[in-house]
């Protein structure tokens, strides 16, 4: 048992996704949080750490509006605030009339995998990723991405 809490302790910081991104030069970036103490001699500043976070040492995950997604989480025992952009993810899965329907989202000029693959124990199911009809990803379209669809029959 711990001799202190610190659960109810906490701060609060807003930073602007917009900002971190404009920091990035519009591209995935990583940023580390310190706090800094007024004490005798100065400030003292380190990096918060996990195990100074009590029950909050857990990633969390913001989706942000133009598919890049907000981490902060711990990278080298030190809270991390990271932009990420990733090229492709799956962005639904449906069942339905006995097919596992996998939709992906790809950013316009990203590499798109050919096929997918879907394990389960020592089977395996392949599925060709087709570009879904009206999904360009031009400049002129609702958004930035090209969707793909991955059919497979159960």
């Amino acid at each position: 048992q711990a001799l202190h809490c610190y659960d109810r302790t906490g701060f609060e910081v807003v930073v602007s996704a917009r900002r971190l991104r404009e920091l990035a030069g519009r591209g995935a970036g990583q940023w580390f949080l310190h706090i800094g103490i007024p004490g005798p001699g100065g400030i003292h500043t380190a990096r918060v750490r996990q195990r100074d976070a009590g029950t909050a040492g857990h990633n969390q995950v913001r989706h942000l509006a133009d598919g890049s997604r907000l981490v902060v989480g711990f990278t080298k025992n030190a809270v991390s605030i990271t932009v990420q952009q990733p090229p492709v993810e799956v962005e639904s899965c449906t069942v339905a009339d006995g097919e596992l329907v996998l939709v992906a989202r790809a950013r316009s000029g990203a590499e798109v995998p050919t096929a997918v693959s879907v394990v389960e124990g020592d089977t395996g199911f392949d599925s060709p990723l087709t570009l879904l009809p009206g999904s360009s990803g031009s400049s002129g379209s609702a958004d930035a991405f090209r969707r793909y669809r991955a059919v497979f029959s159960l």
